[in-house]
C-alpha cells in the first residue's frame, strides 16, 4: 500500500503572506492539494479574507501562521483568524487567551511551545524548556 504525504502549502516568503498570493492559489489548485495555509502579515485584512474563502472553496483546509511577537499582536492575530474562519491556527504562544477567543469558533488551534523571537521566526529556549512548555499546552 502506498503511503501518501501530506504538507501544508505555505503561500508566504519571508515570514509574510506574498502579495500575489491570489494567483499562485489559482496557479496550484489544479493540482489537489489538500492544505494551504499564509500568514498573519504581508497583505491587507480583505485579501487575507478573500485568501481563506478562496482556499475553503478549493476544497482544501485553510491555515493561518501567527508570526506576531507581541502577546497583544497575537491575541490580535487570533481575532483576526476567527473572522476569517480560517480551519486552523498555527502559531502564538498565549494559549490560554487564544482558545478563550477560539472558544465559539471552528478554528482549530495549534500552538508554539518555546518562545519565539523575530522575523523571520525563531524558537528560542533549550529542548527541556520547549519539552516542558508543549506538555503545559498540551495539558489546555
Amino acid at each position: 500500500m502506498a503511503k501518501t504525504l501530506d504538507f501544508i502549502l505555505m503561500l508566504t516568503r519571508h515570514d509574510q503572506t506574498v502579495e500575489d498570493c491570489l494567483e499562485v492559489l489559482d496557479s496550484v489548485t489544479p493540482l489537489g492539494l489538500r492544505h494551504i495555509g499564509f500568514k498573519d502579515t504581508g497583505v491587507d485584512r480583505a485579501t487575507l479574507r478573500t485568501l481563506g474563502k478562496r482556499i475553503k472553496e478549493a476544497g482544501c483546509t485553510s491555515y493561518m501562521e501567527i508570526v506576531s511577537t507581541t502577546p497583544e499582536a497575537c491575541l490580535a492575530s487570533a481575532r483576526l483568524a476567527a473572522e476569517l474562519g480560517v480551519d486552523r491556527l498555527l502559531g502564538g504562544t498565549q494559549a490560554k487567551e487564544i482558545l478563550a477567543i477560539l472558544k465559539d469558533t471552528h478554528v482549530a488551534y495549534y500552538p508554539f511551545p518555546g518562545r519565539p523571537r523575530g522575523h523571520p521566526t525563531q524558537l528560542d529556549g533549550s529542548p527541556e524548556t520547549i519539552a516542558a512548555d508543549a506538555g503545559r499546552l498540551a495539558a489546555l
